[in-house]
């Protein structure tokens, strides 16, 4: 059941109200043959800049993801360049961080998301293939 409703335009959120759903019961009916819900539901008003900063996938923080990503690019090349050609332990690559080098293999162990595409704890990945995660490189 949706927690907020919003009226947008074009330009981002007008408004919108946050929903709440208080003594919320489910009852049978002996004349009707079916459960229903009951709830009492009370509305607060919310400004659209507000809403617009909560919501992920608002136009403001897509935009501002964007910048954020075109910003760091600089940074993820150089991140790469490095990986590729000095690799150590501990330096973070996409989907985990490096915990052996062999050149020119080196041993990643994968983070939680890396777990679920690789579909294993840890491999030798060829250095040539390394790359920086998703986030800005430190």
């Amino acid at each position: 059941m949706p927690q907020r409703l919003a009226c947008r335009s074009n330009l981002g959120t007008l408004w919108g109200a946050a929903i709440r759903y208080n003594e919320t019961t489910f009852f049978p009916s002996a004349w009707a043959g079916e459960t229903f819900y009951y709830a009492t539901i009370p509305l607060a008003f919310e400004l659209g800049e507000a809403l617009d900063r909560a919501d992920p996938n608002s136009p403001i923080n897509r935009a501002a993801r964007i910048k954020e990503a075109d910003d760091c690019q600089p940074w993820r090349e150089q991140y790469a360049k490095q990986v590729r050609t000095n690799p150590a332990v501990g330096m973070k690559v996409k989907f985990g961080v490096i915990i052996e080098v062999r050149q020119p293999l080196v041993l990643v162990q994968y983070d939680g998301f890396g777990k679920q595409v690789k579909g294993c704890d840890q491999e030798w990945v060829q250095v040539s293939t390394l790359g920086p995660g998703s986030n800005c490189p430190e």
